[in-house]
């Protein structure tokens, strides 16, 4: 199982509430510490695992964290770990947490870790959603970390909160690996619906759960490009139910998953280049 390193501070998540994804686009920052979000940097002693990077996916910085050696304690090497603090605000259960990275691992058996918890209102963990990413792009490269609902209660959703890091089972051998991350965003949630596709609007699959055939409506106002893709809760690809132009009318996009895979919760994700949407169901044979 992967570990992270040692870690030499304790890193202490509190603060309050503000816009959603505060600071998602990382343009903002105190020092080498991204406003609204928390880091295990050393100030005392200038040791920064994280740092802005001028090379943005958009605007005019990125987050980068590279695993360097601990200053402290030579036989140890420290993983760069960022956390928002306080969590991104919601009023419903939000399906996926969605960004842009590069990775550039120094061995195979280095990764990219991306956490999303959802907390309810009275502060409890009501949804999971890990991304695991092993390897390297030189290249912004979109990621998508679905959230599963299943161990949580039925109060409302308040914050997600995220999080970042670089984990190995040889951690002395990941000294140098470095990640970028930019443009943050929740999927699924109102204000993000409401900036989705002006030409589409995207239907609630069913049935789900489901045995052997879901069908999500779709509904075009205009003919446009669209890529609906299915992953599971970790975010892997499982298949592609369209992409390509789309034109103006209603439709059914049918997902018939084989036989192979397994039960459980899957994420039916809609995009063209202004944004997605998610959309959450069940296989249960």
């Amino acid at each position: 199982m992967m570990k992270p390193y040692a870690a030499i501070a304790t890193i202490i998540l509190a603060g309050s509430l503000s816009a959603q994804v505060p600071n998602g686009g990382f343009e903002s920052w105190s020092g080498n510490v991204p406003d609204n979000w928390s880091a295990n940097n050393l100030a005392p002693l200038s040791f920064y695992v994280i740092t802005p990077s001028p090379d943005a996916r958009s605007g005019a910085f990125a987050a980068r964290g590279e695993v360097l050696q601990n200053p402290i304690i030579s036989s140890q090497v420290v993983s760069p770990t960022m956390q928002i603090v306080g969590g991104a605000p919601v009023t419903e259960d939000v399906p996926s947490i969605s960004g842009w990275y590069k990775f550039s691992p120094t061995q195979g058996s280095t990764r990219l870790v991306v956490g999303a918890n959802v907390l309810d209102v009275n502060g409890l963990v009501t949804g999971v959603g890990v991304g695991t990413y092993a390897n390297a792009q030189s290249d912004y490269t979109a990621f998508t970390v679905a959230i599963d609902y299943s161990i949580g209660g039925n109060d409302p959703a308040a914050a997600v909160m995220i999080s970042f890091i670089i984990a190995d089972d040889v951690p002395a051998g990941a000294v140098g690996s470095w990640y970028l991350v930019d443009d943050l965003t929740l999927d699924g949630v109102a204000n993000i619906k409401d900036r989705f596709l002006t030409d589409a609007l995207v239907g609630t699959p069913y049935p789900s759960p489901f045995a052997t055939r879901t069908v999500l409506p779709l509904s075009m106002t205009a003919a446009s490009m669209v890529r609906a893709d299915v992953v599971d809760l970790l975010g892997r690809p499982v298949g592609t139910l369209l992409n390509g132009n789309v034109s103006a009318g209603e439709h059914q996009l049918t997902w018939s998953p084989s036989a192979e895979l397994a039960n459980g919760v899957y994420f039916i994700r809609v995009s063209d280049t202004r944004g997605s949407i998610v959309r959450r169901v069940v296989l249960q044979r």
